[in-house]
Order: structure tokens, then C-alpha cells, then sequence
């Protein structure tokens, strides 16, 4: 099974602390892939947390925030580089099925 959790940070914080240790947790039991994203703090050495925020697109959010009242519409490209992340990672094992069906399907003929 695949699980993504996404959280502001990875290291800080209350419900990170909460979130990390369930992430550690479940990336050692052999049934589930586990993936962590997460926008602020520093990048991690795990290949299974993602960052996806930019430095820059926070203080742009947060001046959009304070000064216009606009949520959302300041991380633009923090946005599509967590979809690739996602869909990416769907169309992988999307295929990897599919070959998997294929060679099942030659071998049992």
C-alpha cells in the first residue's frame, strides 16, 4: 500500500513530530510505501521526503497573504512539482502492473 502525508514541516513542530515518527514507522514494516512531503524547513536526507516549496514562492505567498488577502495563489511551481511527484510516481507503478499482467499472461500460454 502507498501512502503520501503532507505536512508544512518536517522537523518542527507538533503535528511534524507526530507525522515523522508515523512516517519512520511505516517506511520499516515491508507492506507500505511511504512517502513524507513537505514545504518548509531544511531539506532531509531521506529519499522518501520530498520538498516541494521554494524558499522564494513562501515570501511571495506571504505578501500576497498580508497585503492583497489572496491564500493560494502564490506557489504556482511548488504546486506542479508536488503533481509530477504524484502522478509521476501513479504512472510508474501504473505501468510496472501492466508489465507485471503481460508477463503473467505470456507465461501462462
Amino acid at each position: 500500500m502507498k501512502i503520501l502525508m503532507i505536512n508544512t514541516e518536517f522537523n518542527r513542530g507538533g503535528a511534524a513530530q507526530i507525522a515523522r515518527i508515523l512516517f519512520q514507522f511505516l517506511n520499516k514494516r515491508n507492506e507500505f510505501e511511504c512517502y513524507f512531503a513537505y514545504g518548509r524547513g531544511e531539506k532531509v536526507g531521506d529519499e522518501k521526503a520530498i520538498k516541494f516549496a521554494y524558499l522564494l514562492e513562501v515570501y511571495f505567498q506571504g505578501l500576497l497573504t498580508r497585503c492583497f488577502g489572496l491564500q493560494g495563489y502564490g506557489s504556482w511551481f511548488s504546486t506542479r512539482k508536488s503533481e509530477k511527484f504524484i502522478f509521476w510516481k501513479s504512472y510508474i507503478e501504473t505501468e510496472k502492473e501492466y508489465m507485471r499482467k503481460v508477463i503473467l499472461y505470456l507465461q501462462s500460454e
